[in-house]
């Protein structure tokens, strides 16, 4: 940790941390190696706190930078942009009996607000590749997902995404199928305009007494608005 300055000009404070083997709830095995390396100017005489960057590195990869400011600080408002090269989702803890995997990425993303404010202005986008869902009431792999968001009065959705079924619910299936999902929503948290699309690939489900059921394709649309718990609009179910 390195600080240079005076009480005029404010100080310079550069750090390069590390640490070893470290226990975290959130992650199963530890941190056996982190780093944190910062580049931060504290301004006394607007009371401002200026990050260049900020770099956290696990294990010797680069798992996000931020870079920021944080002016007023007797009456902060904050505003920064992140980016998150990879976080590799197999090792967080989410809940018991469930396991999540993949690699989670964004170039882009933007918070903005005051430390008195509840919720901060956010946007930006998140990358999942190669992911995966297990629990004991299904199973999920080979998800590729995109989303993109903006957070404020007004909130804007947009997702795509692909995966591999293998396993949902009680329902056995012979072998997996692929699911295509398409999602827009606009509006705000009191009515919230959505148009949905979900396809499937050919899939057959195996029912009571031996008995098979085959869809050789399928889509599910939704486009309407909801309120609440109410939705109105139109729903259809096309089944081949």
């Amino acid at each position: 940790l390195h600080i240079d300055g005076d009480k005029e000009k404010g100080f310079h404070i550069t750090s390069n941390l590390q640490a070893k083997r470290i226990g975290v709830f959130q992650f199963k095995k530890g941190l056996e190696d982190i780093r944190l390396r910062a580049d931060v100017i504290f301004n006394l005489r607007d009371r401002s706190l200026i990050v260049n960057t900020a770099s956290f590195y696990v294990n010797g990869f680069s798992t996000g930078t931020l870079k920021g400011v944080v002016t007023d600080l007797k009456n902060p408002s904050y505003r920064a942009d992140i980016k998150i090269d990879r976080l590799d989702l197999s090792r967080l803890n989410f809940m018991k009996d469930l396991k999540m995997k993949g690699i989670l990425s964004s170039n882009d993303l933007h918070i903005k607000g005051k430390f008195e404010s509840e919720v901060p202005q956010l946007s930006g986008s998140f990358r999942l590749k190669d992911g995966g869902i297990e629990s004991p009431h299904g199973l999920i792999e080979k998800i590729d997902a995109d989303l993109i968001f903006s957070l404020n009065k007004e909130m804007s959705i947009k997702g795509e995404g692909l995966a591999r079924v293998v396993k949902a619910g009680q329902y056995f299936f012979p072998k997996p199928f692929d699911v295509r999902l398409s999602t827009t929503l606009r509006g705000t948290r009191e009515r919230m305009d959505i148009i949905s699309l979900l396809s499937l690939s050919s899939l057959e489900i195996k029912l009571k007494e031996e008995k098979t059921l085959s869809l050789n394709s399928g889509n599910v649309t939704m486009e309407g608005t909801i309120k609440g718990y109410d939705f109105s609009g139109t729903r259809s179910l096309d089944i081949k």
